[in-house]
């Protein structure tokens, strides 16, 4: 399974130009706060790049102090996560989502808790009281879905999937870095919620493809959405499954552009939330970027599937810099990665176009 779609369906990728400073940053900030048990778990955080996630879903933000906390929020999420599903710690929540409201001071003896609130505060120093609330409240929601039942329709875990991704609290951390102050009212919006919607259905399934190997390898695959497709009795093998996904994601890519589409045609949005949808399609292609990349999903000997990357422009396929810089060859193993420059695709939306499409990676 070393080749997931031979093809590429994911819009155009571009990566945010101080993205080096934006990782050493958050480096050096968890580093110094985060106590990992082993030097080994300190250097499977560092090759995780967990903060490259924003540098390649927020590649064109101005707002650089706003991008870093955005990197650092993102990068606590996955710390978070980590610390909920395997250690057990889902019962310190409560308490948790009150030092992020500002309602409880951090116990000094509780590192997650003085990392929190020290991000949180950081974050709402730079952004408006409906920001904030906006933002706690894909929190809460994330908190919520983890005590949830698996539902019995696939349908019904894809909704369950989204919320228990921390999908909309990246959006909301995106929208943050990109100083997009949208109202409560674009975000009902029919058009903004497709497209937000889908985009997430297509970001963590391919999450579920490029980490199934590791979760396979840590006996952990049952809740990943590979498995999931079997469960519900959608594909009998895991090729099937594998198959199925693939379609899903081809699906959803094309229904969040054409979402975009729309919502960019209604003069009732506002100019942020506009700006925030001709963003969206880089979260996507970004978010499969950085899959293939991170230390989180690949191992030595166990790579992740490969999908093809279409970098801004046009040319000859290309090797990314990430692996020259982070010398992610070991890594991978000797299984190529598929990065190209190529023109816009035809299905991408054509508001969009105009004002990227000549525009090429650094």
């Amino acid at each position: 399974m070393s080749i997931f779609l031979g093809k590429s369906v994911f819009p155009p990728a571009r990566q945010h130009p101080r993205r080096s400073e934006l990782l050493k940053d958050s480096e050096e900030y968890f580093l110094k706060r985060w106590p990992f048990e082993t030097e080994a778990a300190r250097q499977h955080f560092c090759r995780s790049i967990l903060a490259d996630y924003v540098a390649k879903t927020v590649p064109d933000t101005e707002h650089w102090e706003k991008l870093v906390f955005a990197a650092r929020a993102v990068t606590w999420a996955f710390l978070l996560d980590d610390m909920v599903e395997v250690k057990a710690t889902f019962k310190s929540m409560p308490d948790l989502l009150q030092v992020i409201y500002g309602n409880k001071k951090p116990n000094p003896d509780l590192y997650w808790e003085v990392v929190t609130d020290d991000i949180w505060r950081g974050i709402q120093r730079g952004c408006t009281a409906v920001e904030f609330d906006q933002m706690t409240c894909t929190v809460k929601e994330w908190y919520i879905s983890h005590g949830q039942p698996i539902p019995d329709s696939f349908d019904g875990w894809l909704i369950h999937r989204h919320h228990d991704c921390g999908a909309n609290w990246v959006w909301a951390f995106s929208r943050y870095a990109m100083e997009c102050r949208v109202t409560d009212e674009d975000l009902t919006h029919p058009a903004v919620r497709k497209a937000e919607d889908s985009a997430a259905v297509t970001c963590f399934l391919v999450n579920d493809i490029v980490s199934f190997p590791k979760d396979k390898m840590d006996n952990r695959e049952e809740l990943n959405g590979v498995s999931m497709i079997r469960k519900y009795g959608l594909a009998s093998t895991e090729e099937q499954a594998l198959d199925k996904i693939s379609d899903i994601i081809v699906q959803r890519t094309r229904q969040f552009t054409e979402s975009i589409n729309q919502a960019l045609a209604d003069p009732t949005l506002s100019s942020d939330m506009k700006q925030w949808m001709m963003a969206l399609p880089y979260a996507v292609s970004g978010n499969s970027w950085w899959g293939q990349l991170t230390a989180r999903y690949n191992f030595p000997g166990l790579p992740a599937p490969r999908m093809t990357i279409n970098m801004e422009g046009q040319g000859d396929i290309i090797e990314p810099a990430p692996f020259a810089d982070l010398e992610f060859d070991k890594l991978v193993d000797g299984v190529p990665f598929p990065v190209q420059k190529a023109n816009v695709p035809a299905y991408y939306p054509e508001a969009l176009t105009d004002k990227h499409s000549t525009t090429v990676i650094e």
